[in-house]
């Protein structure tokens, strides 16, 4: 049987994973001792899984230790994935070549954990990609681990901790924290096992309620990020939609609107918060298939966004006339601003227009319009006010730190 990676791929430097990602520092003696195990320790199953354990303290450490040198030492087979041929995946063969399809990654934590004294299983079952809408067909295409925790059933991928494959089918190494150990209710967006009761819910869920689930990559979790009002992972709409999330304070989404495999920007999205939910605004330009894709990061990280989920949606018409949005710009967002009028980025020129906002902790917020600022009147953290526009562009502007005597671009307009 074939067995795949369920599509493990990457997009640019901007979607790597790890934006969010939880602290391993309880688990950092045992990392650190898998990663120096000697060439006498890597001989066989047996010795490996006897130095691994070595400075563990309890079964989770115990988990962890194999958990982590699988995922460090082994790489993902690509040319065997390719050609449907990976080679010997029992356990002594993949410790013995170091490579491995997700049949062998699972297959080596399942003995190295029984050698170690913890009971394991293999499971077998769908997985899906990450992109919204992979079909799903009746082939079992992977396979991962549950180990016994003093007394639980928990879910790990070690597959999926190691790395990733690129669209050349490169693979990547790069740990993921977020497969050791997974909550089964997350855990359930991208597996689906063969045998239900290894979904480890109160209510497993049926075949086709996961299909239509979005899929959500490990950094929406690790944000604590959670769906409110789609959770599947395709929707129809008319020439808009609202798409609402919940989420920590610090945690920062972007979103673009692509067709046909192409960025349209966010010109036509709007996210920000309201009344406690991050929600996002969409206008369809025209009618047609559209994907909405996502991207997560916590707002005092200096990482890159890390790509989220994405959402097909089918629009049945396209938006009237001066359908985009302003454009914002990343204080925007860092600042937790809420733009409540105007809503849209083209605004007539030779008109006197409203504008109303929300920036906290800013010091003045003033628009800009052919190199005349005019400040807004403040209450509170509210900005309101009339200004007369002339042809161009139109920045709003907030001064955030007084002292520093300078004001940061929040939004743009276009006047015409």
């Amino acid at each position: 049987m074939r067995v795949l990676l369920a599509l493990c791929l990457v997009l640019p430097s901007i979607v790597m994973p790890g934006a969010c990602a939880k602290e391993t520092g309880s688990f950092a003696r045992v990392d650190a001792h898998a990663a120096k195990a000697p060439a006498s320790a890597e001989k066989s199953v047996s010795a490996l899984a006897n130095y691994l354990v070595r400075p563990a303290r309890n079964d989770e450490e115990k988990a962890r230790a194999l958990f982590r040198w699988i995922t460090l030492k082994v790489s993902y087979d690509t040319a065997g994935y390719q050609s449907g041929a990976p080679g010997d995946m029992s356990p002594e063969g993949v410790l013995r070549r170091r490579k491995a399809v997700c049949s062998g990654y699972a297959a080596l934590f399942e003995h190295l954990a029984r050698e170690a004294g913890l009971e394991a299983v293999t499971i077998r079952g769908h997985s899906k990609g990450f992109m919204a809408g992979t079909h799903q067909d009746s082939e079992l295409n992977h396979a991962w681990n549950a180990v016994k925790i003093e007394g639980q059933w928990r879910l790990l991928d070690c597959t999926w901790g190691a790395g990733h494959v690129t669209p050349s089918m490169k693979f990547v190494r790069q740990f993921s924290e977020y497969y050791f150990l997974t909550p089964p209710e997350e855990f359930v967006y991208g597996h689906f096992p063969q045998e239900p009761k290894w979904q480890l819910l109160d209510r497993p869920m049926a075949r086709n309620e996961y299909e239509r689930l979005v899929p959500l990559r490990a950094d929406f979790f690790r944000c604590g990020l959670a769906v409110q009002s789609h959770r599947w992972a395709s929707f129809r709409a008319e020439d808009s939609a609202t798409v609402t999330f919940t989420g920590p304070e610090d945690v920062l989404l972007l979103c673009n609107l692509m067709r046909d495999g192409k960025e349209l920007g966010r010109s036509y999205t709007l996210t920000q918060r309201e009344k406690g939910k991050i929600v996002t605004r969409v206008r369809f330009p025209r009618p047609g298939n559209y994907v909405l894709r996502y991207f997560v990061k916590r707002r005092n990280e200096s990482e890159p966004y890390s790509w989220a989920l994405d959402y097909q949606v089918t629009a049945s018409r396209g938006a009237k006339e001066r359908a985009e949005f302003p454009k914002t710009y990343g204080t925007f967002q860092e600042r937790g601003a809420l733009l409540e009028e105007p809503m849209v980025w083209r605004l007539k020129a030779g008109e006197r227009q409203r504008f109303s906002l929300r920036v906290p902790g800013a010091a003045a917020v003033a628009v800009s319009v052919d190199g005349k600022w005019t400040h807004l009147q403040r209450t509170g953290d509210r900005f309101t006010g009339e200004v007369a526009l002339r042809p161009g562009p139109v920045q709003l502007c907030a001064s955030l730190d007084p002292a520093k005597r300078s004001y940061s671009v929040l939004l743009e307009y276009e006047a015409k």
